[in-house]
This record gives structure tokens, sequence and C-alpha cells, in this order.
């Protein structure tokens, strides 16, 4: 293959996975960090297939059916002061990790639609408030917890000219959520725990 095809086949690939709709996929980090026994090559694929779902259902599924044959090589050293060398914990983590990734989701519409709706900013706004937020949730490896402030920085910095009160906003927007969603929203706090 010549260099411009190469790259002509990079940029096809990178574009694919740079554009804002993907950006609420599942790094293959996330269940790396679950699945620390696996294959890594066989995690990758776990991610794709999973990324490739259209429900939270259908992805557990997927993961479900990955376990048995794949939650761990067959010379792994299993770490028993780690609980994720347990197979049943480890399935369980990674529910709730989809349970997680899907109640993230849920906000985020939510945040996007009261920003319309309530015309605080306008769809280009919000979409470009929405790729801030996937950003932010990439760079605290989907932890919810690290991610909110980070998001609310970076969004207070992109709209201070435009939107000076963002930070209460999004405050506010946060405490409706978590009081009209809140069996969603509990969800959202879910951190890995690996170690007794």
């Amino acid at each position: 293959m010549s260099i411009s095809k190469t790259i002509t086949f990079l940029l096809i690939i990178c574009t694919c996975f740079i554009g804002h709709d993907a950006w609420d996929r599942i790094a293959s980090w996330g269940f790396r960090s679950i699945f620390l026994y696996a294959n890594q090559t066989e995690v990758w694929r776990l991610t794709f297939k999973v990324n490739h779902q259209d429900t939270e259902l259908q992805a557990m599924n997927v993961v479900s059916d990955w376990i048995p044959k794949y939650w761990k090589t067959k010379d792994a050293y299993l770490n028993k002061n780690n609980k994720l060398s347990n197979q049943t914990y480890a399935e369980q983590q990674a529910w709730e990790f989809l349970q997680q990734r899907d109640a993230m989701k849920k906000f985020l519409r939510f945040m996007f639609r009261s920003t319309i709706d309530t015309k605080y900013f306008t769809e280009d706004q919000a979409i470009r408030m929405r790729d801030i937020w996937w950003k932010s949730d990439r760079d605290a490896q989907s932890n919810f917890t690290r991610g909110r402030p980070l998001f609310k920085n970076r969004t207070m910095t992109e709209f201070a000219k435009t939107h000076k009160d963002f930070g209460t906003k999004f405050e506010k927007l946060t405490d409706d959520y978590y009081y009209y969603h809140y069996s969603s929203a509990e969800k959202l706090n879910w951190t890995l725990v690996a170690e007794y």
C-alpha cells in the first residue's frame, strides 16, 4: 500500500472515532481495568462489540457471553487480594460500569435538552457543551466524580464571555436531575473497587 493510501486510510479511521457521535463510546481501558487477567486483544474486541449494541441489556449480554471464555488467560496468575480475580465479581463490576455509562448518557441528554428548551444555549452551543462533556469524561476515565468538575471548569472557560453564570446553571440542572431522575442519578457515582 502506498504512503498516500495509508495516510488516507488512517484519516478515515480517525474521523470515525473523533466525531462527537463516537465520544460516548466506551474506551478499551474501561474494560481493561475490570478484566485485568484477560488477553488485551480480546478486551479490545469486547469493547468494540459492546459499543455497537443499541441497549444496555444487549451490551451486558455481549459481556456475559464473553466472560466464560475470555475473562482470564490460561496462564493468568490470580491475585487473591484483588476482588477482580473472582469471575462473578468482575462480571458484576462490568454490569455496574455499563449502568453507569447509560446513566451518564441520560444525564447528558437531560443537560442538552434543558439548556436548549430554556433557550440558555443555542443548539450549536449545546453541541459544543456535549463535546466538552465527552472529552472531560475521557480525560477523567469515566469517573463521574472527577469528570463533573473538569467539565464544569472547561465549559465555564469556553462560554465565559456569553454565559458567565454557567456554573450556577450547571449545578441547578444537576440538582434537578438528581431530584427527578434519582434511580438513574445514583448510578453516576459508581467507582470500580478492586482491592479487598
